[in-house]
C-alpha cells in the first residue's frame, strides 16, 4: 500500500502546482517571477458563490478598486456571470451588462460611443468577459475590435473561460495597448481517491510543508489558473505568462502579484520613432536619400534623454523621418500629414521634440513639457552712431529744436524791449541785427561788447546768460561722454518697436509650422501687422540680411542660439546678433506618442527624473556651447570655419571696450572738419554770388552811362 501512495503523491503534487497545459502546445507559457508559497494568513478564501467569484472579487478589490465594471457574456449557457455578480454585490454594481448574442453593434449605434468614452469622472474601466457560455471567443474579440479597445485609456481586461480559449483571447491584436490583461482559466477537478489515500497524502504534505499549506488536497470542485498577457516578456515581444493557481482550500499557491510592472524591464523591445532634425534638441545623419529612410542619431539633448531612459527600461529603438518630411498639418478631412500623421495612424510609437498644441490633442498623446522655447526677434547688435553726428548726439531732436527757438526768440524779445524803451525815453535802442548777435554770441560764450543802456535790457541779458551757461555746461559734459564712449543705435525688443522702425524688414523660416500658425491666427493688432509683411526664407539667407542691418529674424530661441554659436561666433566668443528681451509664444516641447501607447507613462516618469535632476537645461547649454561641426572632417576645415566665423562676427566692427583713457582723434572730431568744410563751401558760394552781383551791377551801370552819352 505504501508503494502505491508515493507515486500517487508525486502525481498529485505535480498536477496541483503545475497546471495542465496540453492545450497550450502552440505557445510557450512563461513562468511567474519570484515565487513564495502562501502562508495560511495570506490565503484568499472561497465564498459561497464559487471559486471564480472569489478570485474575481479578490482581483477587483486588490487591483481595480474605483474602476467602472462592464460585464460581457458570450452566451446564455454561462452560470459564472451570475455567481460573479453575486460575489461583487458588496463591492460594486457593474456599469452595464451585455449579452453579445442578443446585442448587435453597428457603427451608427449610439451605444458604441458611450462604451468608448465611458464615464468622465472615473479613472479606469474594467471589461470582464465571460467566455464560459460560448464555444469560441469570436464574439468577444469582435466586440473589442468594434469598440476600439486599443484606444480606450486606463482599461483593464479580465477573461473567464476554459483553457481552450486562452491563446485566442490573450493574443488578439486589439489588446496591443492594454497593460493589465488577465485570463482566469477554470479547471474542474475530479473526485479525490479513497479516503485512506487522501488522508495519507494529507499527512505527507503536512510533514513536508509543515504549516505552509495545511489541507492542500481536500475535496474540491474547481480550481482557477491565472494567466496574464505580458507585453515584452517573450524576448521583447508580447507573450503569455502563468501567474498563479487558486483552489478553494489553499487560495493562491504563490505569494506574488498577479499584475507585474511591465515596464521595469522591456527585454530589448524595439520602439519605432519618427523624427525631424531640430538642433539642439535632435540631430541625426540620414542613412539614405529615400523617403522614410532610417537615420543615425547624433549627440543632442533628446538623444541623451532617450539613451538614458532606454538604458533603465531596457529597450531599443529605430528612428525614421516622416514620409513627406514635414511636421504635419491638419487637412479638411481631419487627417494629419507629416510626423503627426504618422503617429495618428499608429505607424510609429512616438516622436521627440514636438510643440504642445491644442489642435493635436485628439490624435496624439503628449508627455509632460520638459523645456520652454519661446520666439525671439534677432537683429544685428546695436551699431555705433555715425561720427558725423557726434556734435548733435548729446541732445535729442526736441531739445535742439527748443534751443534754436529760444535763441531766436531771445533776439526778438531783446529788440522789442529796446524799441519800446527808445520810444518812451527818446534815446536810441539796439537795432535788430545787434540784438540777434547779442543773444547768439552769449550762447556761444562770446558775449558782444554792445550792451543795452536801460535796466530792462540788462536784466534780460543777465538771465539769458544764466540760461546759456546751463545749456553749454550740460552740452559740453554730454559731448565729452559721447566722444569717449560712442553711442549706439537703439535695440529692437518687441513687435511694437519693430513696427516703429522705418525701412526695416522681417522674416521667418519655413520649418516650424506651429509658430507660423501662431503668427497667422494671432489677434493682437501688432502681430497681425507683422504677419502681413512677413518674409519666408531659409535661416542662412535671413542671417546674411540681419548682419547687413535693417532686417529682423523671428525664430525659436535655442535653435538660433545654436546656429549663431556654430557659424557666427569667433574664437573670443563674440556674436554679432542681438536677441530681443520680449519673448513670444512660450511653447513647450514634449514627446508625442501614438494614442494610448502603454509605455508612455513609464517613459514620462523617467523624463521627470531627468528634469528634476536639472540635466535637461544642463544638456541644452552644453549643446549650445559646443556648436556642431557637421561638415568639418580635418584641421583645414576647422581653420576655414573659424575664419568664416571671424569674418561674420567682424561685419559690425564693434569697438571693444578698454580700460585706458580715450584719446580723441580724427574719428571723434571729424564732424568739426565737416562743419569747417561746409563753412568754406558756403563762403565760396557767397563769394561767387557777390562777384556775380557786382558784375551784373557794373554791367548795368556801363549800359546806362553809354546811353546818357
Amino acid at each position: 500500500m505504501q508503494s502505491m501512495v508515493t507515486p500517487l503523491l508525486i502525481v498529485l503534487l505535480l498536477a496541483h502546482w503545475f497546471p495542465v497545459t496540453t492545450c497550450l502546445a502552440n505557445k510557450r507559457i512563461l513562468p511567474p517571477g519570484d515565487i513564495h508559497f502562501n502562508k495560511p494568513g495570506n490565503m484568499v478564501p472561497g465564498n459561497e458563490y464559487g471559486g471564480v467569484s472569489s478570485v474575481v472579487t479578490y482581483i477587483y478589490e486588490t487591483y481595480m478598486t474605483g474602476c467602472h465594471l462592464l460585464l460581457i457574456t458570450g452566451g446564455e449557457g454561462s452560470h459564472l456571470s451570475h455567481l460573479v455578480l453575486r460575489g461583487l454585490r458588496d463591492s460594486y454594481v457593474p456599469e452595464a451588462i451585455l449579452n453579445l448574442q442578443l446585442t448587435s453593434f453597428d457603427q451608427s449605434d449610439a451605444l458604441l460611443p458611450q462604451l468608448r468614452e465611458g464615464e468622465e469622472k472615473v479613472t479606469c474601466r474594467v471589461f470582464l468577459f465571460d467566455l464560459t457560455g460560448s464555444g469560441s471567443p469570436s464574439l468577444a474579440l469582435e466586440f473589442m475590435d468594434k469598440v476600439q479597445l486599443f484606444l480606450i485609456r486606463h482599461t483593464h481586461v479580465l477573461f473567464i473561460g476554459s483553457p481552450d480559449h486562452l491563446q485566442a483571447s490573450l493574443q488578439d491584436k486589439t489588446l496591443w495597448n492594454s497593460v493589465r490583461v488577465l485570463y482566469l482559466s477554470v479547471m474542474s477537478t475530479e473526485e479525490p481517491p479513497q479516503r485512506s489515500v487522501a488522508a495519507a497524502v494529507k499527512s505527507v504534505i503536512k510533514y513536508r510543508r509543515q504549516d505552509r499549506a495545511v489541507g492542500l488536497l481536500v475535496p474540491q470542485t474547481e480550481s482557477v489558473v491565472v494567466y496574464s498577457r505580458c507585453l515584452f516578456c517573450d524576448g521583447g515581444e508580447a507573450g503569455i505568462r502563468l501567474m498563479n493557481k487558486w483552489t478553494p482550500t489553499t487560495g493562491f499557491i504563490w505569494n506574488n502579484s498577479l499584475l507585474e510592472d511591465e515596464f521595469a524591464d522591456m527585454n530589448g523591445h524595439q520602439l519605432k520613432i519618427v523624427q525631424l532634425d531640430w538642433y539642439p534638441f535632435l540631430d541625426y545623419d540620414r542613412d539614405s536619400n529615400e523617403t522614410s529612410t532610417t537615420v543615425t542619431p547624433k549627440d543632442s539633448v533628446d538623444i541623451r534623454m532617450l539613451n538614458a531612459i532606454a538604458k533603465v527600461r531596457n529597450f531599443t529603438y529605430v528612428m525614421r523621418v516622416p514620409w513627406d518630411e514635414q511636421w504635419g498639418v491638419v487637412t479638411p478631412s481631419g487627417n494629419w500629414t507629416g510626423m503627426i500623421g504618422t503617429l495618428q495612424y499608429h505607424k510609429a510609437d512616438f516622436s521627440m521634440s514636438v510643440t504642445y498644441l491644442r489642435e493635436r490633442l485628439p490624435v496624439i498623446d503628449y508627455t509632460r513639457v520638459y523645456v520652454i522655447e519661446p520666439l525671439v526677434l534677432v537683429s544685428s547688435k546695436p551699431r555705433q552712431i555715425p561720427s558725423y553726428l557726434a556734435l548733435v548726439q548729446p541732445f535729442q531732436g526736441k531739445l535742439w529744436v527748443g534751443v534754436l527757438i529760444s535763441t531766436a526768440s531771445a533776439g526778438i524779445v531783446l529788440w522789442a524791449l529796446q524799441l519800446m524803451w527808445s520810444r518812451v525815453s527818446g534815446k536810441p535802442g539796439l537795432p535788430l541785427d545787434i540784438s540777434f548777435l547779442s543773444t547768439w554770441s552769449t550762447i556761444f560764450e562770446k558775449p558782444t561788447a554792445t550792451l543795452p543802456q536801460n535796466a530792462s535790457g540788462l536784466t534780460f541779458l543777465v538771465w539769458w546768460w544764466v540760461y546759456c551757461t546751463l545749456i553749454t555746461v550740460v552740452y559740453k559734459s554730454s559731448l565729452v561722454a559721447h566722444l569717449s564712449v560712442p553711442g549706439k543705435s537703439p535695440t529692437i525688443d518687441s513687435f511694437e518697436e519693430l513696427l516703429e522702425k522705418k525701412g526695416f524688414t522681417w522674416g521667418f523660416e519655413n520649418t516650424h509650422l506651429a509658430c507660423y500658425a501662431w503668427l497667422k491666427y494671432n489677434e493682437v493688432p501688432a502681430i497681425q501687422k507683422v504677419f502681413k509683411k512677413l518674409e519666408i526664407q531659409e535661416i542662412p539667407g535671413q542671417m546674411n540680411r540681419v548682419l547687413k542691418g535693417k532686417h529682423v529674424l523671428i525664430v525659436k530661441k535655442f535653435r538660433i542660439k545654436s546656429i549663431v554659436a556654430a557659424s557666427y561666433t569667433n574664437r573670443f566668443g563674440y556674436t554679432p546678433v542681438y536677441y530681443s528681451k520680449a519673448e513670444y509664444f512660450r511653447s513647450g516641447h514634449g514627446w508625442g506618442f501614438r494614442r494610448n501607447a502603454p509605455f508612455k507613462r513609464a517613459i514620462d516618469l523617467m523624463k521627470q527624473r531627468l528634469i528634476e535632476a536639472g540635466l535637461v537645461y544642463h544638456w541644452i547649454n552644453q549643446m549650445i556651447g559646443s556648436p556642431r561641426k557637421k561638415e568639418c572632417k580635418d584641421a583645414n576645415c576647422f581653420k576655414e570655419k573659424e575664419e568664416k566665423n571671424a569674418e561674420n562676427a567682424a561685419q559690425l566692427g564693434e569697438l571693444q571696450g578698454s580700460s585706458e583713457n580715450v584719446v580723441l582723434g580724427l574719428y571723434h572730431l571729424q564732424t568739426v572738419f565737416y562743419i569747417f568744410a561746409l563753412g568754406l563751401t558756403a563762403a565760396l558760394f557767397a563769394f561767387m554770388c557777390e562777384n556775380w552781383v557786382f558784375f551784373c551791377t557794373q554791367k548795368t551801370r556801363s549800359v546806362t552811362a553809354s546811353e546818357e552819352i
